[in-house]
């Protein structure tokens, strides 16, 4: 699976992320391909006993933000989803070539009908994943951060330095793969969106009147506030007080740890809850019995 955030008005197209077998040159050698063609569409490939392609119908090369993400399998071929919705397919390939090699963003050799490999635009948020993601999965994640920890993460380059010739590898669980950036690239500051994003955590200190809430938060730079919601049902009638700036036990890529006790009846319900000027993000935290805890599956609600 491959991730890519990107915006342009070019004409040129050209690479977004792709394998190539050269480091800095032109690679003899291309496959997992993600690029822009001249007409501003966006296409998906591999190569098996021939070029295999998924193309979009339409054309994202109007000076704003986009999300694109393409995934193969040897049962599902190539899926290719724009700004979270599945805009091209191709189920004919059931594998892609094998090679060592290197993973280029914005420059490179391609399938592409277009002798110019550079990608003339802004590029954010690259992730390569080693599974294959559910259409929901990349729906509801493409404007939420990563924690660098989610199981078959392989590369996450944020581009958070601002500065400088190489950019971090976000998913160290995976090795550390600094990338270096060529070609007289500059750097500025991104306007991609974000929401906040809520990762819920057990509870603790479970009582028979009394729970302790957690999670993480990260408010993406943004002025945002944080709550707990809580109730016997998923109704959620009850609340903590809302504290503007809630950062506690800060931990890395601006993700804080938030905390709160409730005293309620056994059996409730809770949902942390983290809004800001790009919208609000609720996700249920933990149903919390008499002597048990049990986790719930973190699923992105957005609230209207």
């Amino acid at each position: 699976v491959l991730f890519r955030s990107f915006k342009t008005t070019s004409t040129n197209g050209g690479k977004l992320l792709g394998m190539g077998n050269n480091q800095t040159s032109t690679s003899t050698l291309y496959d997992r391909d993600l690029h822009m063609l001249t007409n501003g569409r966006i296409e998906f490939g591999v190569f098996d006993t021939a070029i295999r392609l998924a193309q979009t119908t339409n054309a994202y090369n109007d000076g704003q933000w986009h999300h694109a993400a393409g995934t193969f399998s040897a049962t599902t071929g190539l899926r290719l989803y724009v700004d979270g919705a599945l805009a091209a397919t191709n189920g004919t390939p059931t594998n892609a070539y094998v090679y060592n090699g290197y993973w280029r963003m914005g420059w490179g050799s391609g399938w592409f009908p277009n002798p110019q490999p550079f990608f003339k635009g802004e590029l954010d948020e690259v992730q390569v994943w080693n599974v294959v993601r559910a259409d929901a999965e990349i729906a509801n994640s493409m404007l939420l951060p990563l924690t660098g920890n989610e199981p078959g993460l392989v590369e996450y380059w944020r581009f958070t330095e601002g500065a400088g010739t190489t950019t971090s590898d976000g998913a160290p669980a995976q090795g550390t793969n600094i990338a270096t950036l060529n070609g007289g690239v500059s750097w500025v500051s991104s306007t991609r969106p974000f929401l906040p994003s809520v990762n819920p955590l057990p509870a603790t200190d479970v009582q028979v009147t009394s729970v302790t809430l957690n999670g993480t938060v990260n408010p993406n730079s943004q002025a945002a506030l944080c709550w707990f919601e809580y109730g016997l049902t998923t109704n959620y009638t009850g609340f903590t007080p809302t504290i503007a700036g809630w950062l506690l036990d800060g931990d890395a890529s601006n993700w804080y740890r938030v905390a709160a006790f409730v005293v309620a009846a056994c059996g409730i319900s809770a949902i942390a809850v983290l809004t800001g000027p790009s919208g609000t993000h609720r996700v249920p935290t933990a149903e919390v019995g008499r002597t048990t805890v049990r986790g719930t599956l973190p699923l992105p609600e957005l609230a209207r």
